[in-house]
């Protein structure tokens, strides 16, 4: 019962790629663009890509639609300084292909992100005033916004902004090695992709070539909550009453990047 989910920037999705992966019953499709429009995403993702995705995106659209395959695709982006104030418009780029689900996540300061971050970090502020321009589109849209916070984070927003949100709080606590497991393309495996790029995450990384792979990717979630069981919880979260259902703000996702 494993569901095979596929990240890419979406430059390679040609017809015969896109076929392969239907053949091949691909449950899910990720697809990122970090603009609504060409000079903001090329600026991070190189000159001429968004052309390239556009064109993959009309493609892949049109091949979904003749196959009626259950192929489940949606678009992700990171907000940055260079796109903030025009990547509210996603959802309307969505709707043009049919695609119903955008991941919405802050810059993470890790790889690349780190020597830029001055071209490229914002702050909550900026963060939660892009998506008060977003969620009315994708409302209008019919598209779905897979928000990167806690669902508390959200009640909060929600309440700021007099809007009626619906939340689903089933990645509240982390899921890493238990429900998801994460390979790079050269077949390493880790616990998820936040924590591959950190210290614990590289002592974790087990090969899908080594014979013993499974039982030690079986041992990935005890490692895990052996690691943080011995960090300090902030003061905020043991006043919160969702702290029994949450990883605190411990995971990989904000933990401190040493890479």
């Amino acid at each position: 019962n494993i569901k095979i989910s596929i990240n890419t920037n979406g430059t390679l999705l040609s017809r015969k790629v896109i076929d392969t992966l239907i053949e091949l019953n691909v449950d899910q499709l990720t697809i990122s663009l970090d603009g609504a429009d060409s000079e903001s995403n090329d600026e991070i993702r190189g000159k001429g890509t968004f052309d390239i995705v556009m064109y993959h995106l009309k493609l892949l659209s049109q091949e979904l639609k003749k196959t009626h395959t259950q192929l489940f695709v949606q678009l992700a982006t990171v907000i940055t300084r260079i796109n903030k104030e025009t990547i509210h418009r996603l959802p309307l780029l969505a709707n043009q292909f049919d695609i119903k689900v955008i991941d919405v996540m802050p810059v993470a300061i890790r790889g690349e992100a780190k020597k830029n971050i001055d071209r490229l970090g914002i702050t909550c502020e900026e963060y939660f005033n892009v998506l008060s321009k977003m969620i009315p589109l994708a409302y209008f849209c019919k598209v779905k916004l897979q928000i990167d916070c806690k669902s508390k984070v959200l009640e909060a927003f929600a309440r700021k902004n007099n809007c009626n949100m619906k939340f689903e709080t089933e990645f509240d606590s982390c899921q890493a090695g238990d429900r998801i497991i994460y390979m790079d393309a050269e077949g390493n495996l880790f616990p998820c992709s936040p924590l591959s790029m950190t210290k614990l995450g590289q002592e974790m990384r087990e090969s899908i070539f080594d014979d013993l792979c499974v039982l030690k990717v079986r041992n990935f979630k005890e490692r895990i909550e052996q690691y943080f069981s011995n960090i300090q919880l902030p003061k905020t979260c043991k006043k919160c009453e969702k702290n029994n259902s949450c990883d605190f703000g411990k995971c990989g996702c904000s933990i401190s990047y040493e890479l």
